[in-house]
């Protein structure tokens, strides 16, 4: 018994050093990284890069669909170097926009962007729905960069519980970069033309963008009437902000409607005081311009009636 039992286990030992040296052959038979050969395909991606920064548009644009990331990226910036020159090139740019490199991506959005073109902004609009958070930002600032068109197309989604709606990022030098603060930038003459959806965004589910909203239309003043009844809602939002700036929009914007004046009395009962010190400000406010209007009128028929007296003086007066 005692000899068969030493069998076996001398036989285990035996399986087990012979696992163990069949184990170190495979380690020793798995390829080792050929450090030359890497070295060559980046001296060649040098080498095209490098070319690259002296290439026509149609050169560029057919390296767009390079299998190198990195020349792919490449010959997106060089279209963007070489701005309206490249414009025939704009389908092969609107096709890199959905590549699956986040950098080649980010070089195409800043390519139409330089192009500057209009018809790259529904493209980039809806590249603004990308996971990739880069590749929103530089698809932001491209759009920005077309300059009114494009913020016209994009206010057409604000309100729209759109993944586009919200387009507020904080760039790398810490400014703000948002679809209202370009609004607001624009305005007056680009303010009136976003009433309708600044309306929409009253109604938006971001508090941040109902807020915003509100603001903006307080900015724009009396041209912003049509939002009245939209920022009466909006005294009843939830969020303290939001209430604060429908009530300073209505008093911005004036008693253009009976509504405003039982609304704003209503908000001057806000359980937060910063609302209802700035609903009790709008309404002396707009009882400050009613006066001056009611002084203007009485001004005049004072004017009227004391050239009304002079000319009869006047008529009466002997030769």
């Amino acid at each position: 018994m005692r000899t068969s039992s030493k069998l076996h286990i001398g036989t285990a030992a035996a399986i087990f050093m012979c696992l163990v040296l069949a184990s170190c052959a495979e380690q020793q038979e798995l390829p080792v990284p050929d450090l030359d050969e890497r070295n060559r395909v980046l001296a060649e991606v040098s080498e095209m890069i490098d070319l690259l920064s002296r290439a026509d548009s149609s050169a560029a644009a057919d390296l767009l669909e390079h299998s190198d990331h990195r020349i792919r990226r490449a010959a997106a910036l060089r279209l963007k170097e070489l701005g309206t020159d490249a414009t025939s090139e704009i389908p092969q740019l609107v096709k890199a926009l959905g590549d699956n490199h986040p950098r080649v991506q980010t070089a195409a959005a800043r390519a139409l962007g330089s192009i500057g073109d209009g018809s790259a902004i529904e493209p980039l609009i809806s590249n603004m729905a990308d996971k990739d958070r880069k590749v929103r930002l530089w698809t932001w600032k491209a759009l920005v960069q077309i300059g009114d068109p494009a913020i016209e197309a994009l206010i057409a989604h604000l309100g729209k519980n759109t993944p586009t709606r919200t387009l507020s990022y904080i760039d790398e030098a810490g400014n703000e970069i948002s679809l209202l603060r370009e609004i607001r930038n624009r305005m007056p003459s680009f303010g009136t033309r976003a009433v309708p959806a600044l309306i929409n965004g009253l109604e938006d589910k971001d508090g941040w963008i109902r807020t915003n909203s509100a603001n903006i239309l307080g900015e724009i003043g009396p041209p912003a009437k049509d939002a009245i009844r939209a920022l009466v809602i909006a005294i009843d939002d939830d969020y303290d902000d939001c209430r604060f700036r429908a009530v300073q929009a209505l008093g911005k914007i004036g008693d253009l409607d009976p509504m405003v004046m039982p609304a704003l009395d209503k908000a001057s009962k806000d359980k937060s005081k910063k609302v209802a010190n700035r609903a009790k400000h709008a309404m002396k406010t707009i009882k400050n311009e009613q006066a001056k209007k009611k002084g203007k009128k009485k001004g005049k028929k004072k004017g009227k009636k004391k050239g009304r007296k002079k000319g009869m003086q006047k008529g009466i007066r002997k030769p």
